[in-house]
């Protein structure tokens, strides 16, 4: 994806953020979180593994993890860490860390300290309000936990989106840049995909997708799997399901209002499919959704 294209449309959206020293309860497994999270190690040491490579956690590390990956995790004693939970959103409903791969693991400098330290006084009292998974998402995810603080100042709002930018910046630049034929085909993407994106409750046919891109229907779904790895309706169903995962982080809605919400009208069938993409049921997920640094 050409990532310069759409950095314009991008929006970051911090979720919680806190300091904290963990145990050797820090251990979870097939890990799949709607929200990336970006690790400052100050002392001690883990380890997580996504993108089939293990990562060590020590101190100086920066670390990204984005939403969407399965994971794992391991802390063998303790570790101490600045947490950040994020959402970064560009148009047509794409989240910057899943349209590319980059490098996640870096050695951070005197300079990412300080913005962490700055990006949590500029947002206080958002520290992640329990560690058991089995605790029901009411008491995990307050009603203010995911949404902007109404009583910043636009000075402040302005701050720490500039702070969260400069922290990713390191990432953005190592991004693995398509081939100028994909870089083109994708542009003529940009449309379906936020097609795609408004439309997600409702019913989505590769005629109308075909049409959005100006191409015949055949020969989108060959050009979209060329370039993007999967067909249209594969793509839908995972965008379908992402959404899903965040609403059941995030609302109070039943499973079949949710369903309903992000375009199945028969419950069973969801869960079929969450279930493809998650591992776990639609009820197993709410349920135990992991909610740790």
């Amino acid at each position: 994806m050409p990532i310069h294209d759409l950095l314009p449309s991008l929006k970051l959206e911090i979720k919680a953020i806190d300091f904290m020293r963990t145990g050797n309860w820090w251990n979870w497994t097939n890990i799949n979180s709607p929200f990336s999270r970006l690790y400052l190690i100050t002392a001690g040491g883990a380890s997580v593994n996504h993108h089939g490579r293990d990562y060590q956690l020590t101190c100086g590390k920066l670390h990204l993890i984005p939403c969407y990956c399965f994971w794992n995790c391991c802390c063998p004693d303790w570790f101490e860490l600045y947490y950040l939970h994020f959402t970064s959103s560009l148009a047509g409903g794409l989240d910057l860390f899943t349209v590319q791969e980059y490098n996640y693991h870096f050695d951070a400098s005197e300079k990412e300290l300080r913005l962490f330290q700055r990006l949590l006084e500029l947002n206080p009292g958002r520290a992640i309000a329990t560690f058991n998974p089995h605790d029901p998402p009411s008491k995990r995810f307050p009603r203010d936990y995911l949404k902007t603080n109404p009583k910043k100042s636009p000075g402040e709002l302005i701050e720490s989106d500039g702070i969260l930018r400069q922290l990713l910046a390191p990432f953005l630049a190592t991004a693995h840049e398509y081939s100028d034929p994909a870089k083109k085909a994708l542009k003529r993407f940009k449309d379906v995909f936020a097609y795609i994106d408004k439309n997600l409750d409702r019913p989505i046919s590769l005629k109308k997708l075909g049409q959005v891109a100006q191409l015949s229907p055949t020969y989108f779904s060959d050009l979209f799997y060329a370039v993007m790895g999967t067909r249209p309706i594969e793509y839908i169903n995972r965008k379908r399901i992402e959404k899903a995962q965040y609403l059941l982080c995030t609302e109070d809605d039943s499973i079949a209002e949710i369903s309903q919400k992000v375009g199945f009208s028969y419950v069973p069938y969801f869960s079929h499919m969450f279930k493809k993409y998650v591992g776990s049921s639609p009820h197993a997920y709410r349920k135990g959704h992991l909610d740790y640094a």
